[in-house]
């Protein structure tokens, strides 16, 4: 117990600025490279750092990772298919983009390129925060990426990568301001 309470409390630990994933057997992250542009761009240095991770969700472990690596709070921007988007709405794991980009942001991208983004149906929470059964609202929650020159070199996809932000992400700036700087080059 005494060497658990000093390995958690002298020794530093990872400060996480960013992490991202992807559901590997649809769309594949170059982990290594794309890690390194992130650290990057953040500017992250010592125990700063960014993750990213391939997701295989054939494999049954996934199952389990995934969910508890959002219940966790470790987990910021997903890359996924269309079809993925949809199941992972309606589990409620997603974050409408206008709860982490601002309306005006919003209303330039609906006018320069408004097939960039997707909507899905969430469900609808009472004010309790319980979720009223049968009851949908449909939010925009994905960003269509393809072709993005930024991320031409680190997102291998048979089908549009879509990036979605989870839900409970605790790096929602962070979030916002790597999606501007994607955004910026279309």
């Amino acid at each position: 117990l005494l060497i658990y309470f000093l390995y958690t409390v002298l020794l530093p630990h990872q400060k996480i600025v960013l992490s991202v994933a992807a559901f590997s057997e649809h769309v594949f992250l170059e982990t290594d490279g794309f890690s390194q542009y992130l650290d990057e761009f953040f500017e992250a240095e010592g125990i700063e750092t960014c993750l990213v991770q391939n997701l295989d969700q054939s494999n049954s472990q996934t199952a389990m990772v995934f969910p508890a690596l959002v219940a966790a709070k470790e987990l910021d921007l997903l890359f996924c298919t269309e079809e993925q988007l949809k199941q992972l709405a309606a589990a409620d794991y997603l974050a409408p983009l206008d709860e982490i980009i601002p309306k005006e942001e919003l209303d330039k991208i609906h006018s320069a390129h408004p097939d960039l983004l997707l909507s899905e149906d969430f469900p609808v929470r009472s004010e309790d925060g319980q979720v009223k059964t049968d009851e949908t609202i449909s939010e925009e929650c994905g960003i269509r990426l393809i072709n993005n020159p930024i991320l031409k070199d680190y997102v291998i996809s048979g089908e549009d990568p879509i990036l979605c932000i989870i839900a409970n992400t605790p790096r929602s700036e962070n979030c916002l301001a790597f999606l501007q700087k994607l955004l910026e080059k279309f």
